[in-house]
């Protein structure tokens, strides 16, 4: 039994090209399933002198014809139904639930367009597209209520956070979701990312970077797209209201490895803590993020806002 005050999931929610909740994307995967399809991407094969399209792993007629924005929030709405109706929440709690959601870190395509800066001046990644992080105003003003647009009792006011952290983002929006659930701010905390490779921007950096398998990248990454959504809350307020524990989540534990991320010889401390996650990870989940952000993290988190949608408002 968990204590009063650990935190703990009482929902799960998914939106995957292996379905549209976590049931059954997670039984789809379970059972081997992968529904690649071709991408309307092409690289050249030089073995046969012609174009081939890049496989990839999407929605398919769900998400096809969305781009950008409109594309991560229909990813999202799947996702948040799945979880909403996993942990039974309804529309009076959900006025008492932050969200934080994490979204790709424009890293990727940062780095692409300075490769490409360095080795063809004269190149550059589509220059009538703005970059991705100039369009962050446009997500934290849009995101939200193009999300609780897919609920069929929405919430009147919802305390919101993004983070642009991208792979690393997860620990950091679970650390968030634990801090304001024991300062008892809300009474839950909706924790999601959303994410979709196999749109333009990210695949053209991709292929810039020689990260996307290709006929001659055979070891690059499949593109694909997916979202998922955890419900948190204290044991003591799911007992409460009678809610089911699925998991509880670990206490955060951080460390600093000195080595690059491309070396092949890992530091002592990065194969002491590997050892510890390991032995710790046995009946709970564990999050390894840093017990502070710093200021250059800091900035790519947005303040914390509240979403107002009214009954009849969509996105």
């Amino acid at each position: 039994m968990p204590a009063s005050r650990d935190i703990v999931v009482t929902g799960v929610g998914m939106a995957s090209s292996l379905g549209f909740d976590a049931v059954t994307s997670c039984a789809a995967a379970r059972a081997g399933i992968t529904r690649p399809q071709t991408l309307d991407f092409w690289v050249e094969d030089e073995e046969v002198l012609e174009a081939v399209p890049v496989v990839g792993r999407t929605m398919g007629w769900y998400t096809d014809g969305f781009a950008e924005l409109g594309r991560l929030v229909q990813l999202g709405r799947p996702a948040v139904r799945d979880v909403v109706a996993s942990a039974g929440l309804d529309r009076e709690r959900l006025d008492r639930t932050a969200w934080v959601v994490n979204l790709a870190d424009g890293f990727v395509e940062a780095e692409a367009t300075r490769v490409l800066k360095e080795t063809v001046p004269e190149a550059a990644l589509e220059t009538d597209r703005p970059p991705y992080e100039a369009l962050r105003p446009w997500y934290e003003e849009r995101l939200l209520p193009g999300l609780l647009g897919a609920l069929p009792e929405r919430p009147s006011r919802a305390p919101a956070r993004l983070l642009y952290k991208g792979p690393a983002g997860a620990a950091v929006a679970l650390a968030e979701a634990r801090r304001v659930l024991t300062e008892g701010r809300v009474d839950a905390c909706l924790v999601g990312g959303i994410d979709s490779l196999v749109d333009l921007r990210w695949l053209e950096a991709l292929h810039v970077l020689g990260l996307l398998e290709t006929p001659a990248e055979t070891a690059g990454m499949t593109p694909g797209e997916a979202a998922v959504f955890l419900c948190l809350e204290t044991a003591e307020a799911a007992e409460a209201r009678g809610a089911t524990v699925r998991a509880v989540l670990g206490e955060p534990a951080s460390a600093r490895d000195p080595a690059h991320s491309d070396s092949t010889k890992p530091s002592e401390i990065t194969s002491k803590r590997r050892e510890e996650s390991t032995s710790s990870m046995v009946g709970s989940m564990i999050l390894r993020t840093a017990s502070s952000v710093s200021a250059r993290e800091e900035m790519s988190m947005t303040p914390w806002r509240t979403c107002s949608m009214s009954a009849g408002e969509n996105w």
